[in-house]
């Protein structure tokens, strides 16, 4: 890859990566001010089926709108880190990237199932025709997507971890928090599956959501400040690069000057 593309997709990691970080920040604050209305955690007012719960409309489904944008911007993010990762590191990029896409794809389809058809279904009194897709079915749907989007962010952290190129305490701290992520989400499933079971019910929703979710805006923020040092890194290399040229060329055009016009 020439100059120009390499400084091109370190520009767009960093812009993707802020939106990364940010978005996933933004989710963060909205999710944990929305309680759980239903299911094992619901300790006041809860709901039964068919979880009638239109009164929270919209304000249990405003952390959607910027999971969205975290969920979207992460392959996007993954795409920049892998144009600028030495040629032997990108077949980790790719696995981490291929994970991203599938896991957003999941979680695309399970929160604007929510927005578009559940929130507008219980406004209208319709609760019962959406009981099976509801966040609110502890066991439903909406559960499944979000479970299988989870562990596939959590694989692709892992793979995007393999993905880093070595040097620097930012690139450290950048594999460390990725792979930590992935192998606490895939450690996580395995756990409550075995503890719980059939009832596992939303517990590996919510354990996932706060380990990615943790990872992407802490891996988000210093992916930003990882780019922008490339970048820097690039333009001083680049510097020096033309100055040495530049003084071989000048050494070059002496030597010629002092030679007898015979030799030249």
């Amino acid at each position: 890859m020439d100059g120009t593309s390499t400084g091109a997709a370190r520009r767009f990691g960093m812009i993707t990566a802020v939106l990364t970080a940010g978005a996933g920040a933004t989710a963060l604050a909205f999710g944990v001010t929305t309680p759980p209305r239903s299911g094992p955690n619901c300790t006041s007012g809860c709901l039964a089926y068919p979880y009638d719960a239109a009164a929270y409309v919209p304000g249990d489904f405003v952390w959607m709108v910027p999971a969205l944008v975290m969920v979207v911007a992460f392959p996007l993010l993954l795409i920049a880190l892998r144009e600028v990762v030495p040629a032997a590191r990108r077949m980790a990029g790719t696995v981490a990237l291929a994970g991203a896409l599938a896991a957003a794809g999941l979680l695309v389809a399970a929160y604007a199932m929510q927005l578009a058809v559940v929130a507008p279904s219980l406004l209208a009194g319709e609760a019962r025709d959406v009981v099976l897709i509801s966040m609110y079915n502890p066991h439903g749907v909406c559960m499944a997507l979000e479970d299988a989007g989870y562990l596939l962010v959590g694989l692709a952290l892992l793979a995007a971890a393999a993905a880093m190129p070595p040097g620097g305490r930012i690139a450290a701290s950048i594999r460390a928090v990725f792979a930590l992520a992935g192998v606490a989400t895939t450690a996580a499933l395995v756990g409550l599956v075995v503890l719980l079971g059939a009832k596992l019910d939303y517990q590996f929703e919510v354990a996932s959501i706060g380990i990615t979710w943790l990872a992407l805006i802490l891996g988000g923020s210093c992916l930003a400040v990882w780019f922008r040092g490339q970048g820097a890194a690039a333009t001083t290399a680049d510097d020096s690069a033309t100055a040495l040229l530049s003084a071989r060329s000048v050494g070059r055009d002496e030597r010629l000057e002092r030679r007898p016009p015979h030799e030249v």
